[in-house]
């Protein structure tokens, strides 16, 4: 049974906790990171697709990206075929590919891969590390 000290730390804390969060759901948008001209150039009937990992043009309807293979496409996220393939890249890049290694990325990987894998998830984390240790470290993740 908790004692009287624990429950009143546990209230200080979700105090705090509602305390940040009514905080940030005040808070204004924050405005586009570019000018008005190029926030029209991006909802023209002109506008290129591009493929967000390898930056090629792609087709309109195209569910793959040609060059590297990536999902693409507007509905990736609601289709459970190709969002499929989306958190299959995501793991993948953990174990074999560079990306920024930080705190925040790796724990979230870290995160991801036991929701995903369950029990196979130490496999997963073994090659992860293997992969951080060969980039470059950054935020004081040593």
């Amino acid at each position: 049974m908790p004692g009287i000290t624990q429950l009143l730390m546990l209230a200080v804390l979700a105090g705090i906790l509602l305390w940040r969060l009514i905080v940030w759901w005040n808070q204004p948008p924050q405005p586009n990171p570019w000018d008005e001209a190029t926030e029209a150039s991006l909802h023209e009937p002109e506008a290129v697709l591009l493929c967000p990992r390898c930056l090629e043009p792609e087709r309109e309807g195209v569910q793959f990206c040609r060059d590297c293979g990536f999902a693409v496409g507007p509905y990736v996220p609601w289709s459970p075929y190709l969002y499929i393939f989306a958190l299959g890249d995501l793991l993948r890049t953990g174990v074999d590919r560079p990306f920024r290694v930080t705190a925040t990325t790796v724990c979230f990987l870290v995160a991801l891969s036991l929701l995903e894998y369950m029990v196979f998830a130490p496999i997963y984390w073994f090659f992860l590390f293997q992969n951080v240790r060969r980039q470059p470290r950054e935020h004081g993740l040593h």
